[in-house]
């Protein structure tokens, strides 16, 4: 039973910080980590998904959508869902700095010509 409560509990709290933000918002399970383990923070991540709270747009990512009566159900910009996705990898970094966001698509955009061109 003391489980239960507290899963409860934890569903209330991560709920409770989405709604708080506001639609629009984009979230990873790290944003809720002072809030329970990170099994039961998935979990309630999961719940809310399944219930049509929450969506799950990647593995570990998460939108609150924003509505808007007339278009329905809104999707996060690429840069918003970008941005917060270097911003999760930079919380796992452990070998320095993040580049800028810029020099990340400089990067990629060397190697996309590269393997386009075969070398």
């Amino acid at each position: 039973m003391a489980n239960k409560q507290k899963a409860n509990s934890i569903d209330s709290a991560v709920l409770n910080r989405i709604y708080g933000r506001g639609g629009g918002g984009v979230f990873t399970p790290g944003d809720f980590r002072d809030l329970g383990s990170p099994v039961a923070v998935r979990l309630a991540l999961m719940r809310h998904a399944r219930a049509g709270v929450i969506r799950n747009l990647a593995r570990g990512l998460y939108d609150y959508p924003r509505k808007d009566p007339q278009l329905w159900v809104l999707t996060p910009s690429i840069d918003t869902v970008a941005n917060r996705t270097i911003h999760a990898m930079s919380e796992a970094m452990f070998f320095g700095e993040v580049p800028a966001f810029d020099e990340i698509l400089r990067v990629v955009g060397e190697f996309e010509a590269r393997f386009n061109r075969g070398k």
